[in-house]
């Protein structure tokens, strides 16, 4: 026989507010998967900054999460209905800026383990290639596997010989004081070097990356 809870009420009496056990019991449950869903984004935000590689103020679980809701966003294991269904071990955005035709590749992260077998190449290809044709994208890094994949997408290093106007462009988009200070240079930028810079943590420099 089917279980039957009563709240505030006799079994017997005539008004007595019921509920089946069965049906309580599934709502229960639905609600704690929920919430453990819900925690995987908590989770993700913290391994993200355990790294040290994330200084942004944005980097929030909520902000994660409702990036991926608008679909701007790619993650490993892939989630169902944009739920999450276990830890997340890999993660890119696209992050909006104050100008809608420019967009951000930022907040790539891929757990220790997974971070040598193309991932990150892996989830940014699907990223941009999920991302409106007259969008324009740029990001910020200093990490070898980051820069490489800047340059497969397009987006090349800036200083102030490839673009004059970095300071201004860069207050149009909202970069504020996240400009990295090798964008104000007046030398051209040397690809190979940065890339060789960036293998040794005391040399590794930030760079802008913009796709012109």
């Amino acid at each position: 026989m089917e279980a039957v809870f009563s709240l505030g009420a006799n079994m017997n009496a005539p008004h007595g507010v019921f509920f089946q056990g069965r049906k309580l019991m599934q709502y229960i449950v639905l609600a704690c998967c929920l919430c453990a869903f819900l925690r995987y984004w908590e989770q993700l935000a913290e391994d993200m900054r355990a790294t040290g590689q994330f200084h942004d103020a944005r980097l929030r679980h909520t902000k994660i999460r409702q990036a991926h809701y608008a679909g701007r966003s790619v993650v490993r294991p892939a989630t169902y209905n944009h739920v999450p269904r276990q830890r997340i071990w890999a993660h890119a955005a696209r992050l909006k800026t104050r100008l809608p035709k420019w967009q951000e590749l930022a907040w790539f992260y891929v757990a220790k383990g997974y971070d040598r077998n193309g991932v990150l190449r892996e989830i940014v290809a699907e990223l941009v290639a999920g991302a409106p044709q007259d969008l324009k994208f740029f990001g910020i890094g200093k990490m070898p596997a980051v820069i490489r994949v800047f340059l497969q997408h397009g987006l090349v290093p800036i200083t102030k010989a490839v673009m004059p106007d970095v300071e201004e462009w860069a207050e149009s988009v909202g970069l504020g004081n996240r400009l990295p200070k090798s964008a104000l240079s007046e030398e051209a930028p040397d690809v190979e070097q940065i890339l060789r810079l960036a293998q040794d943590e005391e040399t590794a420099e930030r760079w802008l990356f913009v796709q012109l």
